[in-house]
């Protein structure tokens, strides 16, 4: 972490950068995996001892990467607006190389598409409320549909398919005519997949069950599908190879069952080590890896 730090001057290390073979690498370091080993400090910090604490802070880690975006961020819009005067970032906006109005540590930043994405909903840090002090206009994601309006989506669906387990990217389409017009455009994927997180209606278990919905099924089917997933990942990049947290299943491939396309495994996998989610299954995501 030493040497990345003086290399890179932070020690932002990406969860797949593996040690160069040459200098100023030391040859015992070569091929070392120090992504990966950063990513499981972090989940590991509260069994660290204070020595070992001591030493990494002593090289200034970086216990939370979202965190030190965030931060990072929110100083190149502090350095944009004070020379501008607002926070309304140009798309294609990037800190130039050697600008000496920047802090060397923000050149190269594409701060127009990061801000983009930001106010888009597409980038999810964790100083939503410095954003706002700063002015930026942050999309509204729009609530849930009703409890009523998702079973009735979900009983259309199930005529059509003969099953509950909508793939996490499917939206029904605006000129899908099998459905009412209030369901169409929703994204009923996702919706599914926040609850088999327990993160909607997770209060309406019962009434789902009435649906003919088991929410235990569903997310013990997901499980499956997630052990399944990680060994495909294993097969395909090595025993020892971290699932990097953005990482998609990609469609159409072979190295897949069909099935398993689309599925947010690297999203999964984190919510699984950080949150406890499917904690009740956790002897079979153990056996798993």
């Amino acid at each position: 972490l030493a040497i990345y730090r003086r290399l890179h001057g932070n020690c932002d290390v990406p969860a797949e950068f593996v040690v160069p073979s040459s200098a100023p690498w030391p040859e015992e370091l070569h091929g070392y995996r120090l992504g990966e080993q950063v990513y499981r400090l972090r989940r590991m910090k509260h069994l660290l001892s204070s020595n070992d604490m001591e030493q990494l802070e002593k090289v200034d880690m970086i216990w939370s990467a979202k965190r030190f975006h965030s931060d990072k961020i929110v100083r190149a819009l502090l350095a944009y607006k004070a020379q501008h005067g607002n926070v309304e970032v140009p798309a294609d906006f990037k800190v130039s190389h050697g600008d000496g109005r920047w802090d060397s540590s923000l050149w190269d930043m594409p701060l127009g598409q990061l801000v983009h994405n930001i106010c888009n909903g597409r980038l999810h840090l964790i100083s939503r409320s410095q954003f706002n002090a700063l002015g930026l206009v942050m999309k509204q994601k729009p609530p849930p549909p009703a409890l009523e309006d998702l079973r009735r989506a979900l009983t259309k669906y199930f005529e059509l398919h003969g099953h509950y387990h909508v793939p996490f990217d499917y939206v029904i389409a605006q000129k899908d005519e099998n459905y009412e017009q209030f369901a169409r455009g929703m994204r009923l994927g996702r919706l599914i997949d926040k609850i088999i997180r327990g993160v909607l209606f997770s209060e309406h278990q019962k009434e789902f069950e009435v649906m003919g919905i088991s929410i235990d099924e569903l997310r013990r089917t997901q499980v499956e599908k997630i052990c399944a997933a990680f060994r495909c990942y294993k097969q395909c990049f090595g025993e020892k190879t971290l699932v990097t947290v953005d990482y998609v299943v990609p469609n159409d491939s072979t190295a897949y069952p069909e099935s398993l396309w689309g599925l947010r495994l690297g999203r999964y996998i984190m919510d699984i080590c950080l949150r406890g989610l499917f904690r009740e299954y956790h002897d079979v995501l153990q056996a798993a890896g």
